[in-house]
């Protein structure tokens, strides 16, 4: 195919709206997921042009057989993409034993399970008819330790920022490859979201979501195998190096509160 696409999941705003905005803004044509059709159809409506194509597909990943819908959709269209973005996530916040099970279930199905299948049903259509690719997984600076408070959340992320690394090293020998975003806490839905209410303290640390799309999608065009977006993210990312997991926890915990 001459026409550049990229597939874009959580596309209904946020960071992964932002980074569907800026992959416009490089002549791609785009195919966003979401399970809004009436967001995703704003979205179509704004970056929609005669040279550029946007499909939607209102699907919601946490199903069975979701992805294997999107992706016989995508191939029906004849759509191979050049770039993949691997954002729909979500978080819940609480003790994990106060929690809903089903929800914390949900979550590992999209957080881990939904982007291995989409990395692989596309990785492989890269590999074979294209020969290239560039994957963006968006993961969080919660992958680097455990979170009390978001414990399931902060184990997903750990496996895609464990996952996007080593899948990274065996496909760059095909032209592809595989950058973990690490963004830390950002002003999107999440927070709503994940029933977190918020002070103002912690929001004033919060980044804001174009600044986080612009850096991972130039990380992940560098080829870069993980990027950890904003200056605190990165030194609190490299904390769990320097300090004993039990304080890393005990700080992680307060700060969460």
């Amino acid at each position: 195919m001459t026409e550049k696409w990229a597939i874009v999941t959580g596309a209904s705003g946020g960071i992964g709206l932002d980074i569907a905005r800026l992959l416009a803004a490089r002549d791609y044509h785009l195919v966003l997921v979401a399970r809004s059709k009436d967001k995703l159809e704003e979205a179509q409506k704004e970056l929609a042009q005669d040279s550029r194509q946007v499909r939607i597909m209102v699907q919601d990943l946490t199903r069975p057989g979701a992805c294997d819908a999107l992706v016989k959709q995508t191939d029906s269209w004849g759509i191979v993409p050049e770039v993949l973005i691997n954002n729909a996530g979500v978080g819940a916040w609480g003790p994990f034993l106060d929690g809903n099970l089903e929800l914390a279930r949900d979550m590992m199905t999209l957080n881990m399970d939904a982007l291995v299948q989409l990395t692989h049903h596309y990785g492989r259509r890269m590999r074979e008819q294209q020969r290239q690719g560039y994957m963006l997984q968006v993961a969080s600076s919660a992958a680097f330790q455990p979170l009390p408070s978001y414990a399931v959340y902060a184990a997903t992320k750990s496996f895609v920022l464990s996952f996007s690394r080593a899948f990274n090293y065996e496909a760059r020998r095909h032209g592809i490859s595989s950058t973990a975003l690490c963004p830390g806490p950002t002003s999107t839905s999440f927070f709503d979201r994940a029933q977190h209410k918020l002070n103002s303290s912690f929001q004033a640390l919060m980044m804001k979501s174009p600044d986080v799309a612009r850096q991972g999608l130039d990380a992940m065009f560098a080829r870069d195998e993980c990027h950890v977006a904003g200056f605190m993210n990165k030194v609190t990312a490299a904390l769990p190096r320097i300090m004993p997991t039990s304080m890393i926890i005990r700080s992680a915990a307060l700060f969460m509160k």
